[in-house]
């Protein structure tokens, strides 16, 4: 049966205080005082070594944690070495005056004005050397521990983006990257921030996002960031350049991947088309696009953004056929009488044509998109019957 670890320095704490009074003329209280110390300082130590590396290694969580145990107890027990070693040379000193002068010791502060004997500066001495060594050690261990956690943390995040499929991707938190991630996070949609900043990156981590450190125009950080599965990446950075790099990789590595590049330069628009950019966006154009709407339409362009959100509980969104839905081949006309207050705006064919005001014998097919306004409710249900049968089943 394990021993209570909370008392396993007992033994040695009591024979520390049985030390034989051998000093005057306070050598009762020192030595009785030192003992003490002695026991609290080394007894654990001792007592872990003796039940063996495996009963050890048992209350550790892995060989970083237990490295550092082992650092900090070598410098609390070179620290308490200090106040014996004091305490015992110096007779006339306290444990309070022992514990500052092996401190300052520790530190290489110096004394200033405080007089030491000739034997105290022999022992302070071989305890700098000692003390600077622990200590060193110490702090190293400490800093392994910390980078060793903060490493099995991004290795965890790692793993889990290595799980994801059919995912985005957004290159740079800037601005706009921000914007479009704050719209995935509340459409619930999975998403990995790619990002350089150091700091932007933490900021993200800390809000809960999945981020890959590093920059986005090298392959590397891109296959991290799952490229090869995802389902559309947004290429947010500030600068053209960079963002035709991440355009012509994205397309190299994923050739079904759908790509949304920013562009700051208008006249750039036809030079990422042909890189492969399915889509080119200008944060200036569309601001201008949507105050000239404000001002000239307000009313659609209130209409618009009430459309956009689903606060106001109605919405238009698109909602796509796959093949294996019972949808597939039946007309519009038939299907759509089940939802009144639903407004099928257009569809899109597979081929590509586009209806608008889709007529009521206009017939569905797997791969064609519906474009519908109308009730949440409503929405939602029609999303449940365009999905395939084997999607449907793996819900429910």
């Amino acid at each position: 049966m394990p021993r209570p670890r909370g008392f396993m320095g007992t033994p040695w704490v009591g024979a520390g205080w049985r030390i034989s009074p051998s000093i005057e003329p306070q050598g009762g209280r020192v030595s009785s005082e030192a003992g003490g110390l002695f026991g609290w300082a080394v007894g654990p130590i001792l007592c872990n070594t003796m039940r063996g590396p495996g009963a050890t290694a048992r209350g550790r969580k892995n060989d970083e944690a237990r490295r550092l145990l082992y650092a900090l107890a070598a410098f609390v027990l070179v620290l308490v070495s200090g106040v014996l070693g004091f305490m015992l040379i110096e007779e006339d000193w306290g444990l309070g005056r022992a514990f500052y002068f092996t401190v300052i010791t520790l530190s290489t502060v110096g004394y200033g004005d405080e007089g030491i004997s000739e034997t105290a500066r022999l022992f302070a001495s071989g305890l700098i050397l000692c003390g600077i060594g622990t200590c060193t050690y110490a702090l190293s261990q400490m800093v392994q521990f910390a980078v060793s956690r903060q490493m099995a943390w991004r290795q965890k995040m790692q793993r889990h983006i290595d799980q994801l499929e059919d995912h985005f991707i957004i290159c740079g938190l800037g601005r706009v990257g921000q914007a479009v991630s704050d719209q995935f996070t509340e459409a619930a949609m999975p998403v990995v921030v790619v990002e350089q900043s150091a700091e932007r990156a933490e900021w993200a981590r800390n809000e809960g996002q999945l981020v890959v450190e590093g920059s986005a125009t090298e392959d590397e950080a891109l296959i991290l960031a799952g490229v090869q599965r995802a389902r559309g990446i947004v290429c947010a950075s500030p600068s053209d350049s960079d963002n035709l790099v991440m355009t012509l990789t994205a397309r190299e590595l994923n050739p079904d991947i759908n790509i949304i590049a920013r562009i700051d330069n208008p006249q750039s628009d036809t030079r990422f088309k042909r890189a492969g950019a399915t889509h080119v966006i200008s944060p200036a154009m569309i601001s201008g696009h949507d105050i000239a709407t404000m001002l000239v339409r307000p009313k659609l362009a209130e209409f618009l953004e009430r459309a956009r959100t689903s606060e106001s509980g109605f919405q238009m969104t698109e909602i796509s056929v796959e093949p294996g839905s019972s949808l597939v081949g039946q007309k519009i006309a038939e299907f759509g009488a089940k939802e009144p207050t639903l407004t099928f705006v257009a569809l899109q064919k597979s081929d590509g044509q586009t209806h608008v005001r889709p007529r009521a014998n206009d017939t569905l097919g797997g791969g064609d998109v519906l474009i519908v306004a109308g009730e949440l409710d409503a929405i939602a249900r029609m999303a449940e019957r365009c999905r395939g049968l084997t999607a449907t089943a793996a819900a429910g």
